[in-house]
């Protein structure tokens, strides 16, 4: 979402009128502990009912409504699918219909129907197996792992066009680039130099991340501090295996003030409270700021006595890097399953002035976010949908947060340590 999107639709957006009755409506439908997808096929009179109800719903209470209402016709698709519904419906059939009927419109990683149905859609690097240097005229191939295109090829400008990824450089300093591209789905091949090249999906984005909320170890002199969750649950439970108490992390985040370099993971980390990262970087930093602005839509279940709907705005300070604290290096790893909470870690990790991020886009998740749950009256449908929405720079539902450098690794730990020491980055300054 651009910035002018963000002002005009949510910070300056004058206030939508509730219709005469529309606020009973949407209390009809607030989540219903222990409320169940009815059993019996519904009369098509009722399934129609829940579906001008659910679409009410977007309308008044959904962050994304403001932002998606400008891209396609929610009355339509709503007409559309009233006029699809068999009689009778059952409840799993009107589920899906609603989801499907949606996902190719929207892109929310936190809107989902219980039972089953998303409408993420994550957008994904994909990569060849060359890798190439800027070279006099175009671009040189310095590994390849293909027979009919070498490595001591080269490649032309235009060939390699909006297919460049920078990755982690030579150690002598020469900038280095994967060739691939982002995309919804695995496009299979590239055609490159006339060839169809194959592709395979980023070997970061499929680390398997060992269990546990977070540890820390040492690889050759390189210090690693990973957290594979930050769910209040798993926090507790691995400070108790470790004999620790309380939220540790502040102090996690200050042993590490005076390393020379830092390896923070985030792989895998799917979010949780995002104040544990935010302690994190507070202890070794001195300093952290999630830069961002937030609107949220002020509901009328949340505001009974209004008879409209209206946007209120706050956001954080920017980040000021003068008052970074750590004079090391922090490299970031990130990955697709970095999400939520996890990007905001990614976000916080911005507050520390020789910061990298390295690895592949995260997920994406987020953009709509602080979920509030509501149960379709006749069919028991139940789903959760954000009323806030979240503008951070640089962040885009599905494809997330781009590092600073991408990394093609299905051991991305060792790859970095390896090339931390053989930059020789672990060594402390006379």
């Amino acid at each position: 979402m651009r910035q002018e999107d963000f002002d005009r639709l949510y910070r300056n957006r004058v206030p939508d009128p509730l219709p005469a009755g529309m606020l009973e409506r949407i209390r009809s439908a607030q989540y219903r502990d222990g409320a169940e997808e009815t059993s019996d096929p519904l009369p098509v009179e009722d399934a129609r009912e829940d579906v001008r109800l659910f679409f009410d719903l977007l309308r008044y209470c959904w962050s994304g409504y403001p932002y998606y209402a400008e891209r396609f016709d929610f009355s339509a698709l709503r007409d559309r699918i009233m006029g699809a519904l068999p009689d009778p419906v059952p409840a799993a059939h009107l589920r899906e219909l609603l989801c499907a009927s949606l996902k190719p419109f929207v892109s929310d990683s936190h809107f989902s129907f219980r039972g089953g149905g998303r409408l993420d859609k994550p957008i994904r690097a994909y990569f060849t197996a060359i890798t190439v240097r800027k070279a006099e005229k175009g671009y040189e191939v310095v590994r390849s792992k293909r027979e009919d295109i070498p490595a001591g090829w080269f490649l032309t400008s235009e060939n390699v066009r909006d297919r460049l990824f920078e990755t982690l450089p030579s150690p002598d300093g020469t900038r280095l680039y994967l060739v691939g591209t982002l995309a919804e789905s695995d496009p299979g091949t590239m055609d490159l130099c006339g060839r169809s090249v194959p592709l395979h999906p980023c070997r970061t984005d499929g680390f398997e991340v060992p269990g546990g909320a977070w540890s820390e170890w040492e690889d050759g002199g390189v210090k690693i501090s990973a957290d594979v969750s930050f769910d209040g649950g798993w926090v507790a439970e691995t400070n108790r295996s470790l004999g620790k108490s309380g939220d540790v992390h502040f102090e996690r985040g200050l042993s590490h003030r005076s390393d020379p370099v830092l390896v923070w993971s985030l792989l895998g980390n799917h979010g949780g409270d995002s104040g544990y990262p935010k302690h994190f970087v507070e202890g070794l930093n001195g300093y952290a700021v999630w830069e961002s602005e937030c609107a949220e839509r002020k509901l009328a279940q949340t505001d009974p006595s209004g008879f409209e709907v209206r946007c209120e705005t706050f956001g954080s300070p920017r980040v000021d890097l003068s008052r970074s604290e750590y004079d090391g290096r922090l490299f970031v790893l990130q990955n697709k399953q970095t999400a939520s909470s996890g990007e905001a870690a990614v976000m916080y990790a911005r507050s520390v002035k020789n910061a990298v991020f390295v690895g592949s886009a995260t997920m994406g998740c987020g953009q709509f976010g602080d979920l509030m749950k509501w149960t379709l009256p006749h069919s028991g449908v139940t789903f959760a949908m954000g009323y806030k929405v979240f503008h951070m720079e640089g962040f885009e539902e599905g494809r997330g947060l781009l590092p600073d450098l991408w990394l093609d690794s299905d051991r991305p730990w060792d790859e970095l340590c390896a090339w931390i020491r053989a930059c020789g980055l672990n060594r402390k300054s006379e």
